[in-house]
């Protein structure tokens, strides 16, 4: 489950420079629009065991690297997350239920949330649930160890997402950046 908090605050911090090219458009409402990428939301019943996670994210893209702290809550019913500056200060809040993604950004950056919750999703959900939504019978190779995770489509690598204990580094090949995310704290729910 730390793999899946680690994910989203690589994310996080990616979002937090700017460092996405495309960013998901949202209406009055805070409801995101469906932004162009190939990674797919997957439903929270589908994840893992119920979990509240505190990790340290740090991102590494151009030269530059940030570090930031993430809040991640999943259950069956929905996922939320929270991304937090060092000093407390909010970034922005996610909130999916498997149907509908509500954002709140608190700063100035465009967040990517659809992406930060896809690519965590891809993470950290079970192995079942990840071939179902990237089926391997169609442009998609997905490859599963104990110690990695591979996304392509088409030939071309999209993710890899390597574990070590409860320490998680991805490497996104589309976005060129790379998301180191350490544990902090654990809890089941």
């Amino acid at each position: 489950m730390s793999r899946f908090f680690a994910l989203w605050l690589i994310l996080l911090t990616i979002s937090g420079c700017s460092l996405f090219s495309q960013a998901p458009s949202a209406g009055n409402n805070g409801v995101e629009k469906p932004i162009p990428v190939a990674f797919r939301l997957l439903p929270p019943e589908q994840g893992p065991a119920p979990v509240l996670l505190k990790q340290v994210v740090t991102m590494e893209a151009r030269g530059d690297q940030q570090r930031f702290i993430g809040v991640v809550r999943i259950t069956k019913e929905r996922v939320q997350m929270v991304g937090l500056l060092p000093t407390g200060q909010q970034l922005f809040s996610l909130d999916y239920d498997g149907e509908t993604l509500i954002q709140e950004n608190s700063s100035y950056a465009d967040i990517p949330g659809q992406e930060i919750l896809t690519i965590m999703q891809f993470s950290l959900w079970p192995e079942t649930a990840v071939r179902q939504y990237y089926p391997g019978n169609s442009d998609w190779n997905v490859v599963f160890s104990p110690t990695q995770r591979v996304l392509e489509k088409g030939g071309d690598k999209l993710l890899d997402v390597q574990y070590s204990g409860d320490d998680l580094a991805i490497e996104n090949h589309t976005g060129h950046y790379r998301i180191l995310i350490k544990t902090l704290e654990k809890t089941e729910l």
